[in-house]
């Protein structure tokens, strides 16, 4: 095992991770999530870090993608450096950036809510996610956050890519805990717990929700692009690992095709058109 320290914003933190580790995935590991828009395949050169201690050498990629002054200041791509014994990383500041729209037009719609107590509604967008609590008398809180899956790729073909790697059940639990922050973010806004929300609805395009549940998203990466499944069902909160009421219901609205998303009914449905 190596001693990784990591250093970010006023924090050092210390791990241990096995020796021989990519960097990048030593700091998921850890709990962190470096961006890797090309899927950790040195391609982009995006996921800057500054790095010391007991690391491999320049890696062809990193000479390709890093200028004399990089080198110089111990700049490294997370993604290629491989820690092979005690060493340190400092994480830049601010890479999320920019703020997240989650509040917009709210349209009066009828009918009864899938909640008793309390509600929440969740949209899993490829680069961030949004979240609302409800109770029956109307929203009480809303919270947003980046995409932790943007660690294994900016895109959706990277992360279909990555599933099929073997990374599926890593790229469910990012998603699942992110969700989860997410809910007593909202739940801590209002007073409340996260154990009286019992009915919830988590939106997205058809990888997204591959991707959070689990399914093999395969058949989304090749001709003729039919996805196996296509949603519109209800699952039980447990089986996505979310801080719920023991009795939680997920509802998944349908897809409409491979690359036409729940998330695209689900807007339609809200602005009326249908």
């Amino acid at each position: 095992m190596a001693q990784l320290e990591i250093r970010t914003g006023g924090e050092i933190l210390r791990r241990s991770v096995p020796a021989g580790i990519r960097l990048s995935d030593a700091l998921q590991q850890s709990g962190f999530a470096p961006e890797l828009p090309c899927g950790g395949n040195g391609r982009c050169g995006k996921c800057h870090v500054t790095a010391w201690g007991r690391l491999s050498a320049l890696s062809a990629e990193e000479q390709a993608s890093l200028t004399p002054e990089d080198v110089s200041h111990g700049v490294r791509l997370a993604c290629c450096a491989m820690v092979l014994g005690d060493a340190a990383v400092r994480l830049p500041h601010g890479e999320a950036g920019g703020q997240i729209q989650i509040s917009g037009i709210e349209q009066a719609v009828s009918g009864t809510p899938l909640f008793t107590n309390l509600g929440a509604a969740v949209d899993v967008g490829t680069t961030t996610l949004a979240a609302r609590l409800f109770d029956r008398s109307g929203p009480l809180a809303e919270a947003a956050d980046a995409n932790p899956q943007r660690a294994f790729g900016a895109d959706v073909i990277n992360r279909i890519g990555r599933a099929m790697a073997g990374d599926g059940p890593a790229l469910a639990q990012a998603v699942r805990r992110a969700i989860g922050s997410l809910l007593e973010n909202m739940c801590a806004q209002a007073g409340r717990t996260t154990e009286e929300i019992d009915g919830l609805v988590i939106t997205g395009n058809t990888t997204m929700l591959h991707l959070l549940t689990g399914e093999d998203p395969s058949p989304l990466a090749a001709a003729p692009f039919q996805a196996r499944e296509l949603f519109g069902k209800t699952v039980s909160a447990g089986a996505l690992e979310l801080p719920c009421g023991p009795s939680a219901r997920v509802y998944l609205p349908r897809c409409m095709s491979a690359f036409v998303g729940a998330d695209i009914t689900t807007a339609l449905l809200a602005s009326g058109v249908c």
